[in-house]
């Protein structure tokens, strides 16, 4: 379980900490975020003097970042949540909620590479007050009562990651993003200087109205990927023909074609009923 060390007040021995795989994403396509789970080891601090200096955990919040590239993620939704700290190694326990965007989450797939690597900077508020003295009112029992002395924030940054698995298996299907599939197309990109791109942005098209379950359009976007492509690589197939020389590349193609071919007529059979 990855830890850092939370200074308060100068004060070493706190602890905080994440469970990985308890991680989740949630909200769906329409409010996604990011759940991080904290437990917080926390501890009455000594002064010089041999005081005891107590404190109050008053508020909590986060900003999460990809470690490579570094770039900002998000930052979670700051709320009051106060905790009071009287003795040693009392655990303490936090949800941060970390708001994310469809388009963020697109870079973060489009950046991670297996495992994602991420960094935590944890920022907390609280209030310092001296040992509780034991006060007598005219009426009733004496009892204890501390002042605040001063407020302080206590930062740390905390590097972890979320294996591979987890992260497809447990997180993006809470964010809307769902189950990915890679498919590998054997169609160089040069073959198409002007087509491949343009195709390249219609799949993305498709790829963010399905995320946000718009299903015609996500058909009709596919079907403006391929059928430009599908033109082009007639042309292409044709001219290798000639060509035994490069008999591979004209094998390469025809799977390729035939493959864009039967993808299409399943397009064009969906797109022409009624939905």
């Amino acid at each position: 379980m990855p830890e850092e060390t939370l200074r308060v007040s100068g004060y070493r021995d706190n602890k905080v900490r994440v469970e990985v795989t308890e991680i989740r994403g949630e909200g769906g396509p329409v409010y996604p975020q990011i759940a991080v789970p904290l437990e917080f080891v926390l501890s009455a601090a000594e002064e010089r003097s041999g005081e005891i200096m107590f404190y109050d955990f008053l508020q909590v919040s986060g900003s999460l970042f990809l470690q490579n590239p570094a770039v900002k993620i998000g930052d979670s939704k700051s709320e009051f949540s106060p905790y009071r700290v009287l003795s040693s190694n009392q655990s303490y326990t936090y949800r941060l909620e970390i708001p994310l965007t469809q388009y963020r989450i697109e870079r973060i797939e489009e950046a991670r590479r297996g495992d994602i690597q991420l960094r935590l900077d944890i920022d907390t508020s609280v209030a310092l007050y001296n040992k509780p003295l034991r006060l007598t009112i005219q009426i009733g029992e004496p009892i204890s009562e501390g002042f605040v002395t001063g407020f302080k924030r206590a930062r740390c940054s905390l590097n972890f990651a979320i294996p591979q698995s987890h992260w497809i298996d447990k997180v993006l299907p809470g964010l809307g993003y769902g189950k990915t599939r890679i498919i590998e197309i054997p169609l160089p990109e040069k073959a198409f200087p002007e087509i491949f791109p343009q195709a390249l942005d219609e799949l993305s098209h498709a790829q963010r109205y399905f995320n946000e379950g718009d299903y015609d359009k996500t058909v009709a976007h596919c079907r403006n990927a391929i059928e430009p492509v599908k033109k082009e690589l007639e042309k292409f197939r044709e001219q290798i023909a000639s060509d035994t020389e490069y008999e591979w590349v004209k094998t390469l193609a025809e799977e390729t074609f035939n493959w864009l071919d039967k993808l299409y007529k399943k397009t064009r059979d969906l797109t022409s009923k009624s939905h």
